[in-house]
């Protein structure tokens, strides 16, 4: 049950409205969690945050469950679910990483090799992007093979 306050004359006696302090256009709901801001009940969305879960990759999933990336886990990870899909081919992957470990993402990185197919290549950047940082302590240049799954 929703009504709206709104600042006026009272139709049945031209008086002000007895409510002329609550705060203008806000709505008064009389639901226990809501939050009180003002914002109609219509405009929350979380209810699509299922739908929106649900049209994630397996591994995009396992990013949110797991924020704290440890890179041998995801690459086993990925290794599985290439075992258990179809896996279109392999690309070697160039990844610059600074002192502290950071992955270095500048012009040049991360490189793919020349003659892998489009699709392949644009499906091992998007890997490569969702996959955080990778911890490689002596600053070293590393060479990650990343098995890459199409049509997930």
């Amino acid at each position: 049950e929703q009504a709206v306050v709104t600042h006026g004359a009272d139709s049945k006696d031209g008086k002000s409205s007895k409510n002329s302090k609550a705060p203008i256009g806000k709505e008064i709901t009389s639901d226990p969690n809501a939050t009180g801001d003002g914002l109609p009940e219509s405009s929350d969305l979380s209810v699509l945050s299922d739908l929106a879960l649900s049209l994630l990759t397996p591994g995009q999933q396992a990013l949110l469950q797991k924020p704290d990336i440890n890179p041998h886990d995801y690459l086993r990870t990925v290794q599985e679910q290439g075992r258990a899909s179809v896996v279109t081919g392999k690309v070697v992957v160039r990844v610059n990483f600074d002192v502290n470990g950071n992955v270095i993402v500048g012009e040049h990185t991360p490189l793919i090799v020349d003659d892998v197919p489009s699709a392949v290549r644009d499906e091992a950047l998007r890997i490569i992007k969702s996959s955080g940082s990778i911890v490689n302590r002596r600053g070293e240049p590393v060479y990650l093979a990343v098995p890459v799954i199409l049509g997930q």
